[in-house]
């Protein structure tokens, strides 16, 4: 009876054990699959990098195929203080939403920890455009991470139903000049795989080791600090630089421009413009026209110098002026 009883307590105390193991591994495998869902813990396998902000899950589509088509990964940003319906009722002027968007100062706290970008050559930044902008998260994100982006490739995109991401780019380039910025790419709720996919292949000087933004300019020996243009254009004029600087002698044309012979011959895609002071135009294929006033003509629009009007004028309005392109 003794020896029954003990093989029946045996029995019982290895079920038991049993048991607790099973539901100590169902414990760790959920704590497990909440450990995946959240953002802040990133190993690195890739060089390009997803990083958006979503909040109806429209950015986060576009986001989802940039990261199938690209094999990027991914960076969710999450605010710390998640937004409520009421946050988000458009132009309600008390609403969080229009309270941050309409405060320059305004960071909401980013949830996520921070990551480590070392490895990451390309970063994709993905956002909703609200009230004509990105929302302030991405500002915190940018502010966040400011010494970390320098020298890599941001490609902003956003969803929106009309507005076009220019503004908003515009915007967050003052955040931080040390990046080399893409123009990026406004996206409908309809868009679709292909759209993005499309958009990717056909940006300029993504993958390059030298890009469009190496392209530096000297005006009669000075360094000039200039936005130039995405476009087969200035593609062209990397090929060329590649190979060596390109010195132009220019000289004064009807009290508006300076204008030079290349020495060579340029892609162009011309089309009927009128220039704004500080305009870099190609004209005819083969020749630099610089504005310090406007023209109205032909031309394909390689870049911007962000002058004053009386600035560009002492810099340009001589009889003759030196004008380099170089690689940085």
């Amino acid at each position: 009876m003794k020896k029954f009883i003990l093989i029946f307590l045996s029995i019982f105390f290895i079920f038991i054990i049993s048991s607790c193991n099973d539901n100590q591994k169902d414990n760790n495998e959920e704590n497990s699959n909440g450990n995946n869902n959240n953002q802040e813990e990133i190993i690195t396998t890739n060089k390009t990098l997803v990083a958006y902000f979503s909040q109806t899950n429209n950015t986060k589509k576009i986001a989802d195929y940039i990261i199938e088509i690209e094999d990027a990964d991914e960076l969710r940003i999450l605010p710390k203080i998640e937004y409520t319906a009421e946050d988000l009722v458009y132009y309600d002027e008390t609403s969080r939403s229009w309270l941050e968007q309409n405060d320059e100062n305004a960071r909401p706290e980013i949830k996520n920890s921070k990551i480590d970008l070392t490895n990451y050559d390309v970063i994709y930044l993905g956002y909703p455009i609200w009230y004509g902008y990105a929302p302030k998260i991405i500002y915190s994100f940018l502010d966040d991470y400011k010494d970390s982006l320098a020298g890599k490739k941001i490609v902003p995109f956003c969803t929106s139903g009309s507005t076009n991401i220019k503004n908003s780019v515009d915007e967050l380039m003052k955040l931080n000049n040390e990046v080399m910025w893409f123009k990026g790419m406004r996206f409908a709720d309809s868009s679709s795989k292909e759209d993005v996919e499309s958009w990717i292949n056909n940006m300029i000087g993504l993958r390059e080791e030298k890009t469009i933004y190496d392209i530096k300019m000297r005006i009669s020996g000075i360094d000039i600090n200039f936005d130039i243009e995405n476009n087969e254009s200035t593609l062209d004029l990397l090929e060329k630089l590649k190979k060596k600087d390109i010195t132009i002698s220019a000289n004064r044309y009807g009290g508006f421009e300076q204008v030079g012979p290349l020495g060579l011959t340029l892609k162009s895609n011309d089309v009927q413009m009128t220039t704004s002071p500080g305009d870099i135009v190609l004209y005819s294929s083969n020749q630099i026209c610089i504005f310090f006033g406007s023209n109205s003509w032909r031309y394909t629009l390689l870049g911007h110098i962000n002058l004053s009007a009386t600035e560009l004028t002492n810099l340009l309005n001589k009889e003759l002026v030196s004008i380099q392109f170089y690689l940085a």
